[in-house]
């Protein structure tokens, strides 16, 4: 029996499309030490990796267009408390691409509803792919594939918890410098 399997509830109505229709109702926490989460990519980042995933084809296009109408959602929803931990090794990569990703996160770090927060680099304890909380579900995505995160919620919950404690805020982060 696999520990993970595709999270059939999490890409009801088509993927992206079944994930805004959930996002315009649920806050969103989510925890990605090696990369920038959908809802945080500018369009430069989020083409550049759409790039890198082959399985989407001629679909990538399409994807990114979903994935910035999800982050203007997110945005346009300040009822809905969205909260970030992303990995320091991430951000610290100095192309041009990444500069205006950086700028991008600021600029929605200082939106009321979004907190991005920076966790110190230094080994990674859990699911190196990172995972998301929302409502009452709890997911690993990789490469815009969604899979049930096995165990206990409350579990995944205290590792937020752990995660949250030990980050610093965006604005504090070094990876400016």
């Amino acid at each position: 029996m696999p520990t993970t399997e595709i999270a059939a509830e999490l890409i009801y109505r088509q993927g992206q499309e079944g994930l805004l229709i959930q996002e315009a109702e649920h806050a969103t926490w989510q925890y990605m030490p090696l990369g920038i989460p959908g809802l945080l990519q500018n369009p430069d980042y989020a083409r550049a990796v759409h790039t890198q995933l082959p399985h989407l084809g001629e679909a990538s296009q399409e994807q990114v267009r979903l994935r910035m109408q999800r982050a203007e959602q997110m945005r346009a929803l300040p009822h809905l408390y969205h909260r970030f931990v992303l990995g320091s090794v991430t951000l610290a990569h100095p192309t041009p691409v990444m500069r205006a990703q950086l700028a991008h996160l600021q600029e929605l770090d200082q939106l009321p509803h979004i907190e991005i927060r920076v966790l110190p680099a230094g080994p990674v304890i859990t699911d190196p792919s990172g995972f998301t909380l929302r409502a009452d579900q709890v997911w690993i995505e990789a490469a815009d594939l969604y899979f049930t995160a096995p165990g206990h919620r409350a579990l995944w919950h205290a590792e937020w918890d752990r995660l949250w404690s030990k980050s610093a805020p965006l604005n504090a982060a070094e990876v400016f410098s």
